[in-house]
């Protein structure tokens, strides 16, 4: 293993053990590192130095959307389980299962799609009035106005 290749592996332990998302025997397998190179980088002043870092970096005020993000994705990959099992549970309320699987459609990224010659798009009005002022108005719309040339 290359000195570039081996300081990647390290970075990436020591940030999957900062972040505490995993258990470190399945961070090992995951990362392909061996018991004997584990133990070899957990006496490295380099690796403490590095985990140190990484564990500032990821608690860390500004790092706080990243663990939340992180965190609820983790949330909704377990509760996908028993979301599943109440969605096919006949005593489960119709409303409830709608709502889990308008979520559940969400995350697989089904049913968001535009309606094919559905349209949303912007208009912007600029007026310049002659004294270096630029004047916006700004307009959602959905319909499509046409027009042909006024003569």
């Amino acid at each position: 293993m290359t000195d570039i290749t081996n300081e990647i592996l390290m970075l990436k332990l020591a940030r999957e053990l900062a972040m505490d998302t995993s258990n470190l025997p399945e961070t090992l397998i995951k990362l392909g590192i061996s018991d004997e190179q584990w133990r070899h980088w957990q006496a490295s002043p380099r690796f403490q130095s590095v985990f140190r870092e990484m564990v500032e970096a990821w608690n860390s005020a500004g790092n706080a959307p990243e663990r939340v993000k992180l965190k609820s994705a983790a949330m909704l990959e377990e509760a996908l389980e028993e979301m599943q099992a109440r969605i096919h549970d006949s005593r489960e309320p119709l409303a409830a299962k709608t709502e889990m699987l308008k979520l559940v459609s969400r995350l697989a990224g089904i049913g968001n799609e535009k309606v094919e010659g559905q349209v949303s798009e912007r208009f912007v009005l600029s007026i310049n009035i002659g004294d270096g002022a630029k004047h916006e108005l700004g307009v959602t719309t959905a319909k499509i106005i046409e027009h042909g040339p006024i003569t």
